[in-house]
């Protein structure tokens, strides 16, 4: 059967769990994507009415300090029975119980060791953003999944941003006069901190020479604008086919995620959870994960489901599913939605996509986010997971 559910915050639920697990399997969700690890944010609250103010990244639980190395996250203790309590009420409703984790973006940890942040080809520093190839952070990643699974004791994990983040991804009050193309994006992105450099050598990858290169290449591009319309994503595919070791230092990073994405699957296997892993931490197309350095094909061995976040009205699951098809055929992918009412031209419009998914082979279909959603997309979200139940029980 189809699984159908939502992300969904914890401190939230908190206020009024058996309301609003009611509420929430009332609208047909048969299971439930909890949140275990979160990053910094404001968040306006529309089940509870409440702005919620999270001043720093981290754990909604009591850790276990002796599972962790020189790293631990900031932990919210007072949450902890919260957990148990909708794991016990979502068991006897017939709710898989599955969570969501927010892994390497992370400003808490960043700015404590600041060490472990990413460092681009200027030397700066992006607090929020953890350098997948540190030791110590590799060793955090494990350790902090470890701890979700003895807490939280999920079917499931989704695992967000067990990559590379962007350069101004959304951290406090961005400013820049010059255009965020994607080619600048992308360059600035490039982390170059001394495990980077390290790695990428072991690699048998020329670092100092494409350190060089984006350097040259930042400075061009920030001199002046050089492309406008709707196709500035192709220079920087130009860019990978001209430079060569532009294109070695990508594969590089590509296979640095990749070794991550082993070693926490690994640990998520050998507590029997599945491990499903969300490609990109911003609702890129499927062909532009390379920003962020997942490498759909090397990663499909290690990963139970691809769960890539279908943000915009005109990515579908059948859309998803034919590009993932080209690099991962046989790995299974779900649709993760947005519920917000600007991405839809209506309710139809909602309906129409989650039906697109059920009927086209999606075992999961998650809509983001419960806790922050309209009444009006909760009743589209009711309809559409009941006409999707439906049609899988008049097939079966």
């Amino acid at each position: 059967m189809v699984k159908l559910g939502m992300f969904v915050y914890p401190w939230d639920m908190a206020k009024a769990p058996e309301r609003l697990l009611g509420e929430y399997a009332d609208l047909g969700c048969n299971m439930i994507a909890v949140n275990g690890v979160y990053h910094q944010c404001n968040v306006l609250e529309t089940r509870t009415w409440h702005v919620y103010e999270r001043r720093n990244a981290g754990a909604s639980f009591a850790i276990h300090p002796e599972k962790y190395g020189r790293l631990r996250p900031r932990a919210e203790a007072d949450l902890t029975q919260t957990y148990a309590d909708l794991r016990e009420m979502c068991e006897k409703k017939g709710i898989e119980w599955r969570c969501w984790m927010v892994n390497l973006h992370n400003d808490q940890v960043g700015d404590q060791w600041p060490d472990t942040n990413v460092y681009n080809v200027w030397g700066d520093r992006y607090p929020s953003a953890l350098c997948v190839n540190h030791p110590d952070v590799r060793q955090y990643a494990s350790a902090l999944l470890e701890d979700v699974i003895a807490t939280i004791a999920p079917r499931h994990v989704v695992m967000e941003t067990e990559s590379w983040m962007q350069a101004f991804h959304g951290r406090h009050h961005e400013f820049m006069l010059p255009r965020m193309t994607p080619a600048v994006q992308y360059l600035l992105s490039m982390c170059f901190c001394p495990h980077c450099m390290e790695q990428a050598q072991k690699d048998g990858v020329d670092a100092e020479k494409a350190r060089a290169l984006v350097d040259r290449l930042l400075k061009q591009l920030l001199a002046g604008d050089t492309t406008f319309g709707d196709n500035e994503h192709t220079q920087v595919i130009q860019l990978l086919l001209e430079y060569p070791e532009l294109y070695a230092y990508q594969r590089f990073r590509m296979r640095s995620v990749t070794r991550l994405v082993k070693q926490t699957s690994e640990t998520a296997h050998a507590h029997g959870v599945k491990y499903d892993y969300i490609p990109s931490a911003a609702p890129f197309p499927i062909n532009e994960m390379h920003f962020e350095g997942s490498c759909l094909g090397e990663l499909a061995p290690y990963v139970d489901s691809l769960v890539p976040l279908c943000y915009t009205p005109n990515q579908t699951y059948s859309m998803i599913r034919k590009n993932v098809d080209l690099f991962a055929p046989q790995t299974p992918v779900a649709l993760a939605q947005n519920l917000s009412r600007a991405r839809y031209a209506g309710r139809d419009a909602f309906v129409g996509k989650v039906l697109d998914a059920a009927q086209n082979g999606a075992q999961d279909i998650y809509s983001y986010c419960y806790t922050m959603a309209t009444d009006e997309c909760l009743s589209w979200v009711k309809q559409a997971y009941g006409l999707a139940l439906e049609k899988e029980r008049e097939k079966a």
